[in-house]
Parts: C-alpha cells; sequence; structure tokens
C-alpha cells in the first residue's frame, strides 16, 4: 500500500479553489412561488475561472433541458454574469420576477404572446411575466466539481 502526502503530488495536480456562495434554487420549471434565492453554503472554483461578477446557483426542473448535452439539466450548477443586466433576445438569464421568484429562461418572442420568457424543453410553454422581470444575471456556463466553468456559446 501506497501512502502521499500532499507535498508529494507534483505541484500540478493539486489546484487551490476560491470558495464562493453557492445558491438555491432557480426554478427552470414552472414557477411556483416567490422563493427567494438563497444562499446554501459555498462551491469551489478555480482561480482562472474566478469572476467577482458572477454568481453560482443551482438548478431544479426540467424546462432548460432541450435533450442535448448542452441542456440545463436539473441539479446543475450555473453561472450567471451580474455585469450583464441588458437582457437581449436570443439569451438565458436568471431572472428575479415578482410573485413567481428565481428561474431561468431565455428571453425570446412568439407571434401569439410577443415578448415572452422561454423555455428550452418544448414540453414547457411561454410565459409573459415580463412586467416587474428583472435579470439577475445572463447564464454564461455550467460549473464543474473540478471547479471549471464550462462556458456556454
Amino acid at each position: 500500500m501506497h501512502r502521499f502526502s500532499r507535498n508529494a503530488l507534483p505541484q500540478h495536480s493539486v489546484q487551490r479553489k476560491i470558495l464562493v456562495p453557492l445558491y438555491a434554487f432557480a426554478r427552470a420549471s414552472e414557477p411556483l412561488d416567490d422563493t427567494p434565492l438563497e444562499q446554501i453554503g459555498t462551491t469551489g472554483v478555480l482561480p482562472d475561472h474566478y469572476r467577482p461578477h458572477y454568481v453560482y446557483f443551482t438548478v431544479q426542473g426540467n424546462s432548460m433541458d432541450n435533450g442535448t448535452e448542452t441542456g440545463i439539466q436539473d441539479g446543475d450548477t450555473l453561472v450567471a454574469d451580474t455585469s450583464d443586466l441588458n437582457a437581449r433576445a436570443g439569451h438565458i438569464y436568471l431572472w428575479d420576477i415578482p410573485s413567481v421568484g428565481p428561474c431561468i429562461k431565455k428571453l425570446g418572442w412568439t407571434a401569439e404572446l410577443g415578448d415572452c420568457l422561454i423555455s428550452l424543453n418544448p414540453e414547457h410553454r411561454p410565459f409573459i411575466p415580463l412586467e416587474g422581470a428583472r435579470p439577475i444575471g445572463r447564464v454564461v456556463g455550467k460549473l464543474l466539481p473540478s471547479g471549471t466553468v464550462v462556458f456556454l456559446r
């Protein structure tokens, strides 16, 4: 049996992570209530992937899971850029919606509804709670357990 000390490991194999607040839950389902985005602990981010204006949160629900490898799944930890508050069509945002709470939706437009918030999962209908809705930040990636951020395109 071999025993390794931390000092015996190659320097590149031990990377320190920056601890950041982890929030839960932003809904990726039909909004149900106005539960606030609450801190549930911390998570580690590699220094090269850390930005002070990022917020990290856990997803609850499947409305943003479109069945592809880039879909947002229940339990994913996402990263939102809180310096990007100029909501633009076609981008996914973490929204704060009065009487709904935090949720993840894509800003879009349909002929039937006009401007609306859209799910990536076609089983979920678009909705229009834009009255008073404000973006908390644009979703820019997923945080992996390794502390690496995989940026979305």
